[in-house]
């Protein structure tokens, strides 16, 4: 019976390119790319207008972050943003896997939000009612965000 082998010395990143909330002087959209490893030794970011926003210019910038070492996976867990990073990954000869466990790249994403606009977040009990007569009765745990402006969101509802 054959081994499986695990090459340990594989280059992977975890990639997103998405639209940012700005814009340039010329009023365009801003696109910005960002690149890490698992453990964010290797960070990469770049920004461009909406109107080179393709995958020649995801393509430039994945060789300019490589230099001579291209990776040999990119992971992305946007689904907006797989089809332009698959079409640059294929032209480079780079496998790109969607994925959600993009652990270190969601770590910067969450780390760049502003203070301010994170939510604080607490716990509530929500109670279980009893349903068809069985006894169905308990006590669970469900997040409950507290905004700046002292809303609460709970159950996707906001109140005062």
């Amino acid at each position: 019976m054959g081994s499986i082998q695990i090459q340990s010395d594989m280059r992977i990143w975890q990639a997103d390119f998405y639209r940012r909330p700005w814009q340039n002087t010329a009023g365009q959209g801003l696109w910005e790319l960002l690149i890490c490893d698992a453990t964010r030794k290797f960070e990469y970011q770049a920004i461009c207008p909406q109107s080179q926003a393709n995958s020649n210019w995801l393509i430039s910038q994945i060789e300019l972050a490589a230099g001579e070492n291209l990776p040999d996976s990119i992971q992305v867990f946007r689904p907006q943003s797989l089809s332009l990073i698959g079409l640059a990954g294929t032209q480079l000869g780079i496998s790109v896997e969607p994925t959600r466990r993009t652990f270190a790249l969601k770590q910067w994403l969450e780390e760049r939000i502003p203070q301010s606009l994170k939510p604080k977040r607490s716990l509530h009990r929500v109670v279980l009612s009893e349903r068809f007569g069985n006894l169905i009765k308990g006590v669970i745990l469900a997040p409950t965000f507290q905004y700046k402006n002292n809303a609460v969101l709970r159950d996707g509802i906001f109140s005062r």
